[in-house]
């Protein structure tokens, strides 16, 4: 953001060619680190009966995002320039907090651990064991999750 702003007063051919280096390398990042989460993270939360609504739902959303930001992007560089680059900047800042700060953590779990995080314990993982006294009342409870 800083070198297009330099790189727009000043047009200087170097500075235009760090702008668009730069502009490759945080891509590159970008669609190794957070691209493949888009897929990956919907399919790891929901329960099996709801995964193919879910990533409909969240695919739908990504879809329409982009046709809105294809026709909303080139007209916001050409009113403001450089400064539309803040606005991505924020943007992922924001987004990265979010996840940060909402999302559980998913990686070295199960699918199963997983479902527990998002859905409470399953009557199809989890085993009880109830013990009662000669006059019948619950004497003791263990509940075994299964994982």
């Amino acid at each position: 953001t800083a070198c297009s702003a330099v790189f727009d007063s000043t047009h200087a051919k170097a500075l235009g060619r760090t702008v668009i280096a730069f502009i490759f390398i945080f891509y590159f990042h970008y669609d190794i680190a957070y691209t493949p989460l888009l897929l990956g993270y919907p399919t790891e939360i929901f329960p099996y009966a709801m995964r193919s609504k879910g990533l409909t739902v969240e695919l739908l959303n990504v879809y329409i995002s982009l046709i809105i930001l294809a026709f909303a992007n080139p007209i916001a560089l050409g009113n403001i320039g450089w400064h539309y680059y803040i606005f991505f900047c924020c943007f992922d800042f924001l987004v990265l907090a979010n996840t940060w700060s909402v999302f559980p953590e998913t990686k070295g779990h199960s699918l199963e651990e997983i479902a527990e995080v998002f859905d409470g314990p399953s009557p199809m993982t989890a085993s009880a064991v109830v013990e009662k006294d000669g006059e019948g009342t619950v004497k003791s409870e263990q509940a075994e999750y299964v994982a």
